[in-house]
């Protein structure tokens, strides 16, 4: 176990080994724990990805020639350094959110980072290093890729766990090892293992207490059951949620107006620009099947106010249903969706008109699907809390929408709440960066959470 409560992987010990090997096992258990640290990461990546392009600048000259020299070179190694501390930032951030895949994460950040200090070169018309920018991106990403490959191998989190285990061991992944902790005693034989508590239980009485005082004076780790689901799941208990959400309102950021203005912007030239595919897609859905070619309904939005929500038609033109939870569902394989219907759903292009929605300021890109009028009255019955996601706009994509994907029967339903509680908890810009990278994967590709 190393000092951030990680245990390497026991399947690949053999307890049989010669001494010889089990002191090169050793040496290599300390190199994979220093790696695996930021601080090395940073330095590691550092020398992979500015220094050893630059080394090579002037081996290769029949290759590059002048490329290699001169401003243009100094310029390119000024940008990658920049564009690495960006895509370093960048990276750290994604990877920190619940259910964020470290390694998808890795050429996004980078990508994104490189390219904004290749645009700013083109726009102010620099020269500079190709093969040094380049060269220091694609190596950039086989470091982080490779960093990543060696934690998911032989690393996995480990936790001591206080108070209800049978809670507890119910909120994280099974790529996460427990430590069962009867008294203050076994904890403190633990060293500096991180300690999972349910602070309601029973079991943690007044000597827990303040050994748990103690042991946050002294800088471990420990965390409240419920900040642990949150860090392993994504998700926010319902009936949790007063205690821990109420009174945190993520429009106090300044992120929030920032969010508006952006998404009014980036929608009016998407429109623009997506303008002949729309009319294409309309035409398409005109000649399929009768019916007009929008869908519009009624859904709650930004502080529960209704709006006209728009999207492509994608299922046969029917009569309203009488006001019902079946008739706001729809199930996986319903036969009410037309042959351009199931294409355009599964690939989620049936939401593009929303980009309306958004520049009047009713919706956003990222945020909670809007729910129904009849939904939301149901679940504000039921749920005390429910009205709490009303405090964002409701988004195209979200962060239940790639997490879960699509709610195909009631019982999905709480379950895609916490999600939504997740995300207005925790409205930050690096969320609904990880959102738009994931949303725009199942937009290319199809796979993914629909």
């Amino acid at each position: 176990m190393d000092g951030y409560g990680y245990r390497l992987d026991p399947t690949w010990v053999d307890g049989d080994l010669e001494k010889k090997t089990q002191l090169r096992r050793t040496a290599w258990q300390k190199i994979v724990r220093q790696l695996t640290r930021y601080r090395y990461q940073t330095l590691g990546g550092i020398l992979v990805a500015i220094i050893l392009p630059a080394g090579l600048r002037g081996r290769l000259p029949e290759l590059f020639g002048g490329a290699l020299l001169g401003n243009s070179f100094d310029n390119a190694l000024l940008g990658s350094v920049v564009a690495f501390v960006l895509g370093f930032l960048i990276y750290r951030k994604m990877t920190g959110i619940p259910g964020a895949n470290a390694i998808t994460n890795v050429i996004p950040a980078f990508l994104g980072s490189y390219a904004l200090v290749a645009v700013f070169f083109l726009i102010l018309r620099l020269d500079y290093s190709r093969f040094q920018l380049l060269g220091s991106f694609l190596l950039a990403i086989c470091w982080f890729t490779f960093i990543q490959l060696l934690i998911a191998k032989l690393r996995r989190p480990r936790f001591g766990l206080v108070g209800d285990q049978n809670t507890l061991t119910q909120t994280a992944g099974a790529n996460v090892e427990f430590e069962v902790l009867d008294a203050p005693e076994m904890a403190e034989r633990e060293g500096k293992l991180p300690l999972v508590v349910d602070f309601e239980s029973s079991t943690v009485d007044s000597h827990w207490q303040r050994y748990l005082s103690e042991a946050v004076v002294s800088g471990r780790p420990v965390f409240d059951s419920e900040a642990f689901f949150e860090s392993t799941q994504g998700r926010v208990r319902i009936m949790n949620l007063a205690k821990h959400s109420i009174g945190q309102t993520p429009t106090d950021s300044i992120y929030e107006p920032a969010k508006r203005y952006t998404d009014a912007l980036i929608s009016i030239v998407a429109l623009l620009a997506l303008s002949p595919l729309l009319g294409f897609l309309a035409l398409c859905i005109k000649l399929d099947s009768p019916g007009p070619v929008f869908f519009i309904q009624k859904r709650v939005g930004h502080r529960g106010r209704t709006f006209s929500m728009i999207k492509f038609r994608s299922m046969t033109s029917r009569p309203s249903l009488a006001a019902s939870l079946e008739g706001d569902v729809t199930k996986d394989g319903d036969q009410r969706i037309t042959r351009v219907g199931k294409f355009i759903r599964k690939v989620r292009i049936d939401e593009v008109p929303q980009l309306i929605n958004v520049v009047m300021g009713e919706m956003s890109i990222i945020g909670p699907r809007p729910e129904t009028i009849h939904l939301s009255k149901l679940y504000e019955a039921e749920i005390p809390n429910y009205r709490y996601r009303h405090v964002v706009r409701p988004g195209i994509t979200g962060w239940a929408q790639v997490r879960q994907g699509h709610v195909a029967a009631v019982s999905d339903a709480v379950e895609k709440l916490e999600y939504d509680f997740f995300y207005v908890k925790n409205f930050s810009l690096w969320l609904d960066l990880l959102i738009a990278y994931k949303t725009l994967r199942v937009m290319l590709t199809g796979f993914g959470a629909k």
